[in-house]
């Protein structure tokens, strides 16, 4: 979210999309990042308990820059974070476009020790054969996954039967937008 001088939330989906037109989006991922790796430091300074943070990186920023990696762990590196505090969320539509790429730079950030995530599992219509060679440790289920498992039985059975394959394949699953207790009580 990003908040106006006015008090204002801005959403991501108003102005992610206005950052990747103009090409300034790799500045934002390094921008959030640079931020979560100040505030850890603070913590660590106070002897605070530390947990990992999740950052989001944009699909052009993860296709066009080569030397990503490398200045995601430069960042790190400066502010003394030990890299499993840093987990970073992919999007699904990511594999979309440039899977070879993106599936690449996620293997080099993995072995560089970063927790890795899907992010929005269910809006991109991955191939769920791509999804399972990605070295991801955790899948994060789009809230539009939710909408109608109330209602309707299929769509709960499929959400089930989505989770358990994951889960059998060793991945940790996030269930995003869980705002009401029926619906944690279906998640159980």
């Amino acid at each position: 979210r990003w908040k106006r001088a006015d008090g204002e939330l801005i959403q991501p989906n108003d102005f992610i999309p206005l950052f990747e037109k103009n090409k300034f989006i790799g500045e934002l991922d390094m921008y959030v990042l640079e931020m979560v790796c100040h505030q850890l430091q603070e913590w660590q300074e106070r002897n605070a308990v530390s947990f990992p943070i999740a950052v989001n990186l944009s699909r052009i920023h993860l296709e066009e820059d080569a030397d990503i990696v490398y200045h995601i762990v430069n960042i790190c590196n400066r502010y003394h974070i030990q890299r499993q505090l840093i987990e970073l969320e992919i999007t699904e539509t990511a594999f979309l476009e440039n899977e070879t790429v993106v599936i690449q730079r996620a293997k080099e950030l993995k072995q560089a020790g970063f927790l890795l995530s899907m992010d929005d599992f269910g809006t991109g219509y991955a191939n769920l054969n791509a999804v399972l060679k990605l070295p991801f440790q955790c899948i994060k289920m789009d809230r539009s996954m939710l909408n109608g498992i109330r209602q309707h039985k299929v769509a709960g059975e499929f959400y089930r039967n989505i989770v358990t394959i994951l889960r059998q394949q060793g991945y940790a699953i996030v269930a995003e937008g869980v705002e009401e207790q029926e619906e944690v009580e279906l998640l159980e």
